[in-house]
């Protein structure tokens, strides 16, 4: 998928940033830095979060609000509605934001809240390992005004690639 995110333009202003937090066993600091030099494109930094920070602010700041706007709009019994409930139910330092991509035009500061992104998705369900272009879950796009049918990252960021093309993204 990094690969594919790199890929999404040939924008030479483009800056990458891969924010590692421990989700999962493998993701540690060593395993990122390795991946970093596999990737080998001079756009890309990656950062390793233990604290997992990052995420929890992106958690509070946009995607909380997003998962109970869906949630209220999902139909009675949906699939995800029992995830994204259960979810919300625990604190936010329990549930960062991570399986997602953030766009954000050049330029953007940081403060105390962080910036909205023009483009945001996160992975809520993972059903297969593909690189053919074929569905492999569901990506929730913040911001999307109807449900998120299956997807990939593969797919998304051909999406994305064709919003950014060579251009800069203004909000």
């Amino acid at each position: 998928m990094q690969k594919e995110i790199i890929e999404a333009t040939s924008n030479t202003n483009l800056a990458v940033y891969f924010v590692w937090m421990p989700m999962v066993p493998s993701d540690d600091s060593p395993n990122a830095l390795d991946i970093a030099r596999r990737l080998g494109d001079a756009r890309t930094q990656q950062f390793y979060d233990p604290k997992r920070q990052v995420g929890t602010q992106l958690e509070r700041d946009h995607f909380e609000r997003f998962a109970r706007e869906l949630l209220a709009a999902l139909p009675q019994g949906h699939a995800l509605s029992q995830r994204i409930g259960g979810r919300l139910k625990r604190p936010a330092e329990e549930r960062p934001l991570w399986d997602a991509v953030l766009l954000y035009p050049p330029g953007i500061e940081w403060g105390a809240i962080s910036p909205k992104p023009v483009w945001a998705g996160r992975q809520v369900e993972f059903f297969s390992d593909s690189e053919s272009g074929e569905p492999t879950g569901v990506i929730l796009k913040l911001g999307a005004k109807e449900m998120t049918k299956p997807t990939g990252w593969f797919i998304e960021m051909r999406e994305v690639r064709k919003l950014v093309g060579d251009r800069t993204i203004v909000p």
